[in-house]
């Protein structure tokens, strides 16, 4: 068995890029060597800003011998009276290469055929690799791409070198103008040689000798292990923040780690302002003490081995006071005004070209946060709600969030804290923009979560009706982000309020700040469907329900939180054997009734002539009885476990009743109770929709 090391040379790759480049790297060769059958033990990719590699191990020198069956004509064609193969037959076996040993005859419904086993010639791995690689470097999914010289190529970054290594000798791969050697290079600043590999031992432990370690795994636990022996030297505490060590591993070939401080004065600032100017921007790890409170240490990650480690602490210093001071300027600037002051500055803050301003939206937001109250019927202070949503993007125009867009929100909760409005307006301000990614926190308050909803609603319907709807992957807006949020929230707060009420009370009130040349009413079906669609997608991948219960009650229901309850019940009574045959049953019955396209509801009890029917009546009158009962108390368990019991007595029915009788009134009175029937659970779920 053999192994082969690929390594692509490139400018400093962005951060994320990195990532990409290693999935796809590791992917496309798997996926390459599955394809042609071609066996292998381990495969592992790995990189660095910028390199990217992948090495493959206990790799077949070629694929597994293909045993291929094929089929011919029929017996009484290919073989003489004799049982000898006659003149067609011989043309067969030879035009297919098939040896006269291994022809076989092939019983098959239609009757013998001869056949026989064709051994196709297995491919070399190396014909493989070299018909494939660059396929694979250039179908790499980067958000973007560039070129670099006249072959026309694109990539991330420039390609600077290939590394091909197939069993200790070269493999010779050519991309654009690059032909691939046995060389790779060490760290740009600290050792910017050529380093001659045949191996991957090798290639692993010369490029550590020479300020490069490739495997980002083996970085990372460096860079962990640094803090770790900071912040037991100092008596810290460390916040383990996956994210931002994810991003500094991927920024630097050699980490080293540097222990610095900047000034005390700046502990004034708030927390999160602190923080924001360490991790976004410096790409700083910030300290706590054990009590909790921030300190004045920091590490920062040089890419680096210095002569001088207090040369690099003195400009990591450096450079953090030069931020912090702005933002401490910017900060003592913005407490001495009013934040309601800067509303009607968002008059020049545009939303979206055709949507208005910023002042615009925030009027909509106040206007749909009342509406939805009322809508919920909640029992909190709604002038807290309208206040939030008055000062919600006031914010936005402080000096400190112009320097440091991350902060809005926070500032303005800061703000107004500072200014006096109560915790419930001032938590609210930073709680509407939650929740902004998949993984975020959400609001704590109700006053949150509804200032939030409305914010969000209405740069959906705004962009739905403008035509900024997303398509395939592109989502500019973020709405389909959005939509999850509003999504989440709902649920996770148990807020039942009708969505469709919602968006067609926000297209309405669109109506009223500009004309759009759309049907707002099939814009108010698109944006329910569309918020639906993520809800569904949500409990897909989320809570592992299958696409077809999702479509049985989606109609039924627009409360999203009851829609997603009853989704999940419903996917847990699929698996009841009494539900799968009421399911079955259910089928038949709406096969009936559109086969014979009946659509009336009302029968005749005294046209029944047996007791399947008079039982079936019984099952209808109590069950809707029961629905509206249960559906007052939200009780749709015990509705489905009702619908449940329903297997025997719908057996026994069609089992003993032929539903289309000659006497014309009987049958149309059997079509009736069947139609009545399906009705009746069709207004809890169609379960026509659910698939075994």
């Amino acid at each position: 068995m053999g192994y082969y090391l690929f390594e692509v040379g490139v400018e400093e790759l962005p951060v994320t890029y990195l990532n990409i480049a290693i999935k796809h790297l590791s992917q496309g060769f798997a996926n390459l060597l599955d394809k042609y059958d071609v066996e292998y033990g381990k495969l592992k990719s790995s990189g660095t800003p910028r390199r990217v590699y992948v090495y493959i191990e206990d790799l077949a020198e070629s694929q597994k011998n293909k045993r291929k069956e094929i089929i011919g004509p029929p017996v009484n064609v290919a073989f003489n009276k004799e049982g000898e193969l006659n003149e067609i037959g011989l043309k067969f076996i030879k035009s297919k290469g098939i040896n006269k040993n291994n022809i076989k005859i092939i019983e098959r419904p239609k009757g013998k055929y001869l056949g026989g086993i064709v051994e196709e010639s297995s491919k070399k791995t190396v014909s493989i690799l070299l018909e494939n690689i660059v396929n694979i470097v250039l179908s790499t999914p980067f958000p973007k791409t560039m070129r670099w010289d006249d072959s026309k190529i694109y990539f991330a970054r420039p390609i600077r070198w290939l590394l091909s290594i197939y069993n200790g000798e070269l493999l010779p791969i050519k991309l654009g103008n690059l032909e691939a050697d046995i060389y790779t290079w060490g760290h740009r600043f600290l050792d910017n040689n050529k380093i001659e590999v045949y191996r991957y031992n090798d290639y692993e432990r010369k490029l550590e000798e020479k300020f490069v370690i490739v495997n980002k795994d083996k970085r990372k636990e460096r860079v962990k292990d640094f803090i770790g022996k900071a912040i037991e030297k100092y008596d810290l505490s460390f916040e383990y923040d996956k994210e931002l060590i994810e991003e500094v591993v991927n920024l630097v070939e050699y980490p080293e780690g540097v222990i610095s401080t900047f000034d005390r004065k700046f502990l004034e600032l708030p927390e999160e302002v602190l923080i924001t100017t360490m991790k976004n921007h410096q790409k700083f790890f910030y300290l706590r003490e054990k009590s909790g409170k921030l300190t004045n240490r920091f590490i920062g990650i040089s890419n680096i081995v210095p002569l001088k480690k207090e040369t690099i602490e003195q400009g990591y210093s450096k450079v953090l006071k030069a931020r912090l001071s702005d933002a401490l300027f910017f900060f003592e600037k913005d407490k001495k005004k009013s934040l309601l002051d800067n509303l009607y500055k968002l008059k020049g803050v545009v939303f979206q070209e055709r949507l208005g301003t910023i002042y615009d939206k925030t009027l909509r937001i106040e206007r749909i946060s009342e509406y939805l109250y009322n809508l919920l019927g909640c029992s909190c202070d709604i002038k807290n709600i309208k206040r939030i949503a008055r000062l919600s993007k006031c914010d936005l125009i402080t000096e400190m969030v112009l320097e440091f867009p991350e902060l809005q929100g926070y500032m303005g909760k800061i703000y107004t804290s500072i200014q006096g409005e109560n915790n419930i307006v001032s938590e609210g301000i930073y709680e509407h923009y939650l929740p902004r990614h998949s993984s975020d926190e959400l609001p704590t308050t109700i006053e949150g979560a509804i200032v939030s909803i409305s914010d969000k609603i209405d740069t959906i319907v705004g962009n739905f009706l403008v035509g900024n709807i997303p398509t395939g992957n592109l989502d500019p807006y973020a709405l389909r982000r959005d939509a999850r949020g509003i999504i989440s929230i709902i649920c996770e707060k148990e807020l039942d309020f009708n969505i469709f009420e919602l968006v067609n009370f926000v297209v309405r009130l669109y109506n009223e700040y500009g004309n759009f040349d759309v049907n707002r009413q099939d814009v108010v079906v698109e944006v329910v469907d569309f918020i639906k669609q993520r809800l569904k997608q949500m409990l897909i991948s989320q809570d592992n329900i299958t696409p077809d219960i999702f479509e049985a009650v989606s109609d039924k229901y627009n409360s999203l939180c009851l829609l997603k309850e009853i989704a999940l019940t419903l996917n847990e009574f699929k698996a009841s054997s009494d539900f799968k045959i009421v399911t079955i049953i259910y089928k038949r019955i709406n096969n009936i009734i559109l086969k014979n396209n009946w659509s009336i509801e009302h029968y005749d009890t005294n046209l029944f002539d047996s007791e399947y029917e008079w039982e079936l009546h019984s099952i209808i009158t109590k069950f809707s009885e029961f629905i509206n009962i249960k559906k007052k108390e939200k009780g749709y368990r015990d509705i489905l476990e009702k619908m449940a019991t329903f297997s025997k007595p719908l057996n026994n029915f069609f089992d003993n009743v032929l539903v289309i009788d000659k006497n014309n009134d009987i049958r149309e009175n059997r079509l009736a109770l069947l139609l009545t029937l399906r009705n009746t659970i069709n207004s809890i779920c169609d379960l026509s929709k659910i698939i075994y």
